[in-house]
């Protein structure tokens, strides 16, 4: 019987340790740790190219979703703003004077054409960028198998195995750069963003307590800023090339240079 619980106290020694020393190994992956820099990196216009004045107002969140608590509509005004600058090829306005405006008209959302060369003429703007979160999900899903082990004499039963919880996130926007001159939409269209977190490791069931890796992930204020800002700048990826061919003026030839001379 001593010889018995000397065993039964060996395994349960033994599982502790194997979990302890699966949890001081456990491998976590987040794409959105992924360093948001790589955003904003763009080619830079050519020397013929015709700078623009935009405002951008802030983005209506069309998903209902409760996954944060952050106002993205317009946090995506603050993403936009950096990043369009970083295009090296708009002047964009100030938030504070665009804020007066929105309130006045009250502007939100993707808004017609006619509205929105309206408020760009008394913004002073060439261009007006307009949008919408449209899609925004959250899938949680776990992977691994767990082996459960039965009361043995005083030894409680335990529930031992390895595990991976998985939380996908995507997210799409809609856009529309108006011209506020003609009322011409010259651009319109998506930017989107598919990513995985990851985070695995040892669950641990013993008398009734719990363990497990499925708290080493979550969807915080800064992952859901990180992915907005990734599904933008694919989205503004998109819209330069139409405006690069739209405001490049053509080069002077020397003929042409000759002909103005006095």
């Amino acid at each position: 019987m001593k010889f018995l619980r000397c065993w039964e106290l060996f395994i349960l020694q033994f599982l502790v340790i194997t979990f302890l020393c699966g949890c001081a190994t456990v491998g976590t992956e987040s794409s959105y740790q992924d360093d948001d820099s790589k955003c904003g990196r763009y080619a830079p216009p050519n020397a013929n190219f015709v700078r623009k004045r935009i405002a951008v107002i802030p983005f209506k969140d069309k998903t209902n979703q409760k996954y944060t608590q952050t106002d993205l509509g317009s946090q995506a005004v603050d993403i936009c703003t950096t990043l369009l600058v970083a295009t090296e090829r708009f002047d964009v306005v100030e938030r504070e004077r665009l804020d007066a405006l929105l309130d006045e008209q009250k502007l939100v959302g993707i808004v017609d054409p006619q509205t929105a060369a309206r408020a760009g003429k008394i913004l002073g703007v060439d261009l007006i960028f307009t949008g919408a979160i449209t899609d925004f999900e959250v899938k949680r899903t776990k992977q691994g198998g767990r082996i459960g082990l039965p009361q043995i004499g005083k030894m409680p039963a335990i529930d031992i195995g390895k595990e991976t919880h998985i939380l996908s996130i995507f997210l799409a926007v809609d856009a529309r750069v108006i011209e506020t001159e003609t009322a011409k939409i010259i651009f319109a269209g998506s930017g989107e963003i598919k990513r995985e977190e990851k985070a695995e490791g040892w669950h641990l069931g013993l008398q009734g307590a719990d363990i497990s890796t499925a708290g080493a992930i979550k969807l915080d204020q800064t992952a859901a800023g990180k992915q907005l800002r990734f599904a933008i700048d694919n989205l503004i990826h998109k819209i330069i090339p139409k405006v690069d061919v739209l405001y490049t003026t053509a080069p002077i030839s020397n003929t042409q240079q000759e002909e103005k001379k006095p």
